[in-house]
């Protein structure tokens, strides 16, 4: 996507006539292969899920399952991605579709290291079964369960994290070239040219704005980071002796936010070292790393502005969802952002600039409506009674819908001077009233009002613990 058409042709990783070609034996080898192989696992899949469905259905719960059997529903699950994407992959190649091709390549790919990692974790539980008896009967009980369900969790992320590496091999060395017919006109966005179209190119005052922009992001989210984390784990810590105590949903969206805050400093300390080393593979995927971070950090704000508004609008639905049904929708939630995160990275790798800018305004459009309406409707709930004040007195407000309103609306703000701050570069750019070297620095700088979108949860977690000095100060006064 991001190598030039002179670096092909000058790579020695090139296909040639006497490298693997995809001719006409090859092709029908490999559909033959691809029939056999689907008409074996397919009766196979299919008897093994509806099996586990009947005992679901007579269970109630996973619980009561041996984890090996566990782990083999889950492999059968993969195996149908392996199913949909050879049914996917042939139809593309007969019909002569090349975005099916690659569709369907990439969810074969899914199930490469998960498969294995299953017959893994399967062998190691017969082990333990017969070696190790008494930790085996330990790990029956709920905690073995939690442990299992969190290993089968890295497994499907590792999962889908193979498939992301493998499209980057695959763009790396040019092969998709010649597999799917891309062409090889796109610029190198980190050269210092513009493209064919008067596109962007990275020049090096937009390598200073990237490189002030990271090491801020550093500087500032590092810490937080770190110190939200720690105060987490040190609450996960007390919960295991005081049961009681429970985590709101909110905390845990701001702990997932904080790791993908990690993940993003991580990034940028690899964008400084190849800016440093001039790697420009470095610089590459550290930047794609933090754009597909992008819209999994609005969902987790939308997500903690839908429950503060069901806390506030929908009191009795919101004790409901504190219970086990609503822990387990509130962590299908979490694993479908993580999913997100991955899927927003192969968009970024496969699509252009101009179609990520799209689908990014697209996105903050979605979630700036989502959070306004929970952000306006609790500040509407602040105006009515509560369900026993029939006097109606303004003066006294419930405390927890004044911290759900300072929440929303913090997040709301922090949304619109995003979304904001990224359309006036993005007009400022397009309008052509700057120089285009000029243009392309105000549109690299859009990334600043990122800023304060990705400050505002840990400062209002660390606000809600008592953490910050001036929120103890305020206390005192109250």
């Amino acid at each position: 996507m991001w190598t030039n058409s002179s670096s092909i042709h000058n790579s020695s990783l090139n296909l040639s006539h006497n490298d693997c070609t995809i001719d006409v034996a090859f092709q029908s080898y490999n559909t033959a292969f691809s029939l056999l192989k689907v008409a074996l696992i397919a009766p196979l899949t299919f008897i093994i899920l509806y099996l586990a469905y009947q005992r679901w259905k007579q269970q109630g719960s996973w619980t009561a399952e041996s984890h090996c059997d566990v782990f083999t529903y889950h492999l059968a699950v993969m195996e149908l991605f392996t199913i949909l994407g050879t049914a996917v992959t042939l139809l593309g190649n007969f019909s002569r579709l090349k975005i099916m091709v690659q569709v369907g390549m990439n969810l074969v790919t899914v199930p490469y290291s998960g498969e294995t990692l299953f017959h893994d974790l399967t062998c190691v539980e017969r082990y333990l079964a017969v070696v190790h008896p008494l930790t085996y009967r330990g790990l029956k009980t709920a905690r073995g369960v939690r442990i299992r369900n969190v290993i089968i969790g890295y497994v499907w992320l590792l999962s889908l994290g193979w498939m992301v590496a493998a499209d980057l091999f695959i763009m790396e060395i040019s092969v998709n070239s010649t597999l799917f017919g891309y062409t090889n006109n796109t610029p190198d966005p980190f050269s210092n040219s513009s493209g064919p179209s008067g596109e962007c190119g990275w020049s090096s005052l937009d390598i200073q704005i990237l490189t002030a922009f990271y090491i801020s992001d550093i500087v500032l989210l590092l810490p937080l980071s770190a110190l939200v984390l720690y105060l987490g784990c040190k609450r996960w810590r007390q919960q295991r002796f005081n049961p009681a105590e429970t985590t709101s949903h909110s905390d845990i969206f701001t702990f997932h936010m904080m790791t993908m805050e990690m993940i993003i400093v991580l990034a940028s300390f690899v964008f400084c070292v190849g800016l440093y080393a001039d790697l420009v593979d470095m610089r590459k995927y550290s930047y794609q790393i933090f754009s597909c971070t992008w819209c999994a950090k609005l969902t987790f704000h939308m997500l903690t502005c839908v429950e503060r508004y069901v806390a506030v609008v929908h009191p009795v639905t919101y004790i409901r969802l504190k219970n086990e049904g609503g822990v387990r929708i509130r962590n299908v939630s979490i694993g479908c952002v993580w999913l997100l995160c991955l899927l927003w990275a192969l968009v970024v790798a496969f699509t252009k600039a101009q179609i990520n800018m799209i689908l990014y305004f697209c996105f903050v459009a979605v979630s700036l409506a989502v959070v306004s309406f929970s952000s306006v409707s609790v500040l509407c709930a602040l105006k009515r009674p509560g369900p026993g004040d029939g006097s109606g007195n303004k003066k006294k407000v419930d405390p927890m819908k004044r911290k759900a309103s300072h929440t929303t609306t913090a997040i709301t703000g922090a949304l619109f001077l995003c979304f904001g701050g990224m359309l006036c570069c993005d007009a400022l750019e397009a309008s052509q009233l700057l120089d285009r070297r000029v243009g392309c620095a105000v549109l690299t700088s859009a990334l600043w009002f990122s800023l304060p979108g990705s400050l505002v949860l840990p400062l209002l977690f660390l606000h809600r613990a008592g953490t910050l000095s001036c929120c103890k100060c305020n206390t005192r006064r109250g």
